[in-house]
């Protein structure tokens, strides 16, 4: 049986761990004070359980931009020059983090984090 991503809902109130893989949306009237945030649906890359720390990406603020002009295309990848650059936040806005599919062990050695269900970041 092939793995699931599963809907939890937390209030604010709960203690609730968030781990790597996991996808938080938040709620449309709270942006967190930044428009960044505003109804954003992020990606959990990092989590630090002990100090409750976490570090996502935002998945769904398109930056306007193509990877073309970033000038940030991997290699071997001329079919991508037109995808769109996404907004992943404000924290290290100097970085280009892929996301991709990875169902091969080669991916992984190549540099890629696996997050969760064939789901896979950088490499």
């Amino acid at each position: 049986m092939a793995a699931r991503w599963r809907l939890t809902w937390c209030a604010p109130s709960e203690d609730h761990q968030a781990e790597v893989g996991d996808v938080l949306m938040t709620h449309p009237l709270s942006g967190l004070f930044q428009e960044v945030y505003d109804q954003a649906v992020l990606l959990v890359v990092e989590s630090n359980q002990e100090e409750g720390l976490i570090k996502a990406l935002v998945l769904n603020k398109d930056s306007g931009e193509t990877l073309a002009q970033r000038k940030a295309l991997p290699r071997g990848s001329v079919k991508l020059v037109n995808e769109p650059v996404y907004q992943g936040g404000p924290i290290d806005v100097a970085e280009l983090w892929w996301l991709h599919s990875a169902s091969t062990d080669e991916l992984l050695r190549e540099g890629a984090t696996s997050l969760r269900l064939g789901l896979a970041m950088g490499g």
